[in-house]
């Protein structure tokens, strides 16, 4: 047999040493208890909590207030992909935006980790892998200008970075379901973004990403003069990128 209590009271207490609900507010704060068992006795656990008010007759999207995990040891984040029209893998419920559906990536290969098969043993427990990197430059002296008219050969470019994922560092490829032509089995995502978002107020001196002092400040800047684009993605999963 099911037993349905229903409580109820109005929103002002009656007096000041009762709680009086905020018709306004988001949420209600509460106490939650924990259970030892399922028979009802004295809770082995309590700590504050809140219950989430939406309004009626009103489509909401549910958040992911509750779930949190981590990837050994390590917090992941749930809030990583940014919402429509910042990025499209919430909408496409890409696995990499929430660690109760990610497969794996980036937040699995971490400084020190060894990526191998839980069956193999690592062959090189306390020796550390050395390798070297060689690299060529290519240059052309830069050259003042002779007088006033004429520019120097070379300018300074600004680096403003954006990522099609909108910063969420991956995203799945989603198997299509067997049987699906080829040609029809094309994931795209889109980011929709503005200058100003990849703007950043520090000098440029300090970090690849800043792009120098007041420069998302519209009273202190003209514009931005495109010199060159250079989409970056990994083949063969990438078919094209379009700006």
């Amino acid at each position: 047999d099911i037993r349905t209590v229903t409580l109820s009271r109005p929103l002002k207490g009656p007096t000041s040493k009762h709680y009086t609900f905020d018709s306004s507010s988001p949420s209600i704060p509460l106490i939650m208890a924990t259970g030892c068992s399922l028979t009802f006795a004295q809770h082995c656990g309590h700590g504050p909590n809140q219950v989430n008010l939406l309004p009626v007759n009103t489509p909401k999207k549910l958040c992911q207030s509750g779930i949190q995990g981590t990837i050994d040891g390590q917090q992941f984040d749930n809030d990583r992909c940014a919402p429509f029209p910042t990025s499209d893998l919430l909408d496409q419920n890409n696995p990499t935006c929430h660690v109760q559906t990610y497969k794996g990536g980036l937040s699995c290969c971490r400084n020190g980790k060894s990526l191998l098969d839980k069956a193999q043993e690592i062959p090189w427990q306390d020796e550390p892998l050395e390798y070297h990197l060689k690299f060529r430059f290519y240059f052309e002296e830069y050259k003042k200008p002779s007088n006033l008219s004429e520019s120097p050969s070379h300018q300074q470019l600004i680096r403003l970075y954006w990522q099609t994922e909108a910063h969420a560092g991956e995203y799945d490829i989603v198997q299509c379901r067997g049987g699906t032509p080829s040609s029809e089995c094309v994931q795209t995502i889109t980011s929709r973004w503005t200058v100003r978002d990849m703007t950043r107020d520090c000098p440029i001196h300090d970090a690849s990403w800043c792009t120098g002092k007041g420069s998302n400040d519209s009273s202190k800047t003209d514009g931005v003069k495109l010199i060159y684009a250079g989409p970056h993605c990994h083949a063969p999963t990438c078919l094209s990128m379009d700006l």
